[in-house]
């Protein structure tokens, strides 16, 4: 019986909220990242310094993330949040050359993609309720 009453607030706008939102920020993450070492890639007037090529492939996390959020809220919400913190501890710990762009273009991101896997384990709160 508790199976089936799980499934009926699985449907729910929360739920949809919960799935949509760290999905949709993680997916516009890795790809303004990706888009970004792309163009370090190609050929331009001025020489583009990409030291580690392949760390690029790190903001793939989030997308990640949010794809294990949409089956399982308990461990997607809980990774969503680990991997936020971290993001935050390591850039408060050694921020980048132009920190500043950092907190403009990125801390907003990180903390929407934040309050997605706080919204994720609202979601399993939720379902274990019911």
């Amino acid at each position: 019986m508790p199976a089936q009453s799980g499934r009926r607030v699985h449907g729910r706008a929360l739920c949809w909220a919960a799935r949509i939102i760290p999905l949709v920020i993680g997916f516009w993450i890795a790809a303004w990242v990706m888009i970004a070492y792309i163009d370090a890639l190609l050929p331009h007037d001025y020489e583009v310094e990409n030291l580690y090529p392949l760390a690029g492939l790190i903001w793939l996390v989030p997308l990640m993330l949010a794809a294990i959020a949409w089956k399982w809220h308990l461990i997607g919400g809980i990774s969503i949040a680990v991997a936020t913190a971290a993001f935050f501890v390591y850039f408060v710990l050694r921020p980048p050359y132009e920190a500043y762009s950092f907190y403009i273009m990125y801390f907003p991101w990180a903390l929407v993609f934040l309050g997605g896997g706080v919204l994720n384990l609202i979601a399993w709160a939720g379902e274990r309720r019911s």
